[in-house]
């Protein structure tokens, strides 16, 4: 949806239709936004009655359509037992005609907020809260699975579409023309990146995936860990939900490689994965490469250059040695 329902609709809604027998007193409902943000891609709220706190929590206009609020639903089901996500009690599909869910509220602090210091205490602790998210049993059947993570080559074809956009447009021609002339070497790295990953997953299987894993979307509860955002999940490289997490604070962190070394360690210590390390690097310099791409796409799209892109591509330059 393109904007969120107003309260009062809600409210309204909300004491007709009365999920789980919560809402049958409208006066007692209150409704606040706790996802303000214009980039998130959800609405989320925070709704109060009958003594309980849930979230309602819809999908918005710039990620897609609603689909994947029901894919979510039906992961949160799915992992339930291993608690690294919020609870979900209720799906509809006719919520102001697009999907809504109701889901726990998970009371707590989210991880960027804590200072440098605590972040670095908790580190181990995260590591192993990823490795135990890598080690979810599945049946591919079981779950929603859309883009995998078993080869570098659907991500590099992404990539080579993005770049070719970009050289296309009108007002972005000349930055894609430089993207292009890196691509020869990319196309290289990502073979050799590829030949490395496949190598583990012959030893190892695929791992479960949580590809939404960045910091900010990490909960601290007492002496537990949410993430949440489990719209998409997936299966296959072992270091991916790693890889988005430790990006994520690349450059907030000032003692970032320390504090990788004690996610990796404490990682490994619970899940043995062979060549882990190798595999964490090259995941997270694709991860790097690839959102630095859809930077620049996404400012293709709207007809402007992104203002940092000579920048990227000194950084690119150096990486494939061209």
């Amino acid at each position: 949806m393109e904007h969120p329902p107003r309260v009062e609709d809600m409210r309204q809604w909300l004491a007709q239709e009365n999920p789980l027998g919560l809402f049958n007193d409208q006066a007692g409902i209150t409704l606040a936004d706790i996802d303000p943000s214009p980039y998130s891609g959800h609405f989320d709220f925070l709704v109060e009655s009958s003594g309980r706190q849930l979230v309602v929590r819809m999908k918005g206009s710039e990620w897609g359509t609603g689909e994947g609020l029901v894919d979510e639903y039906h992961t949160l089901c799915r992992i339930a037992q291993h608690k690294v996500a919020p609870a979900v009690y209720y799906l509809t599909t006719q919520f102001f005609g697009e999907p809504m869910i109701l889901e726990e509220y998970i009371v707590g602090t989210l991880f960027p907020q804590f200072a440098h210091t605590a972040q670095s205490i908790a580190a181990p602790a995260v590591g192993r809260f990823i490795a135990t998210i890598n080690q979810i049993p599945f049946a591919i059947k079981d779950f929603p699975f859309r883009q995998l993570f078993t080869s570098y080559m659907k991500s590099a074809h992404r990539l080579y579409q993005r770049i070719a956009f970009i050289a296309d447009c009108k007002e972005t021609k000349s930055c894609g023309r430089e993207l292009l002339s890196f691509l020869p070497g990319i196309k290289s790295i990502l073979n050799e990146y590829d030949i490395l990953l496949q190598r583990v997953l012959e030893k190892t299987g695929p791992s479960f995936v949580f590809p939404s894993a960045h910091a900010g979307h990490l909960v601290v509860c007492k002496d537990e860990f949410r993430f949440f955002n489990w719209e998409k999940v997936s299966y296959g490289d072992p270091s991916y939900t790693l890889a988005v997490f430790l990006l994520s604070l690349e450059k907030q962190h000032p003692d970032f490689e320390g504090f990788k070394a004690r996610m990796i360690d404490a990682y490994l210590a619970l899940n043995p994965i062979p060549e882990f390390k190798e595999l964490l690097e090259a995941r997270m310099v694709e991860r790097r490469v690839a959102n630095a791409v859809y930077q620049i796409y996404m400012s293709a799209k709207k007809g402007i250059t992104y203002p940092s892109w000579q920048r990227i591509f000194a950084w690119m330059q150096q990486w494939t040695g061209k």
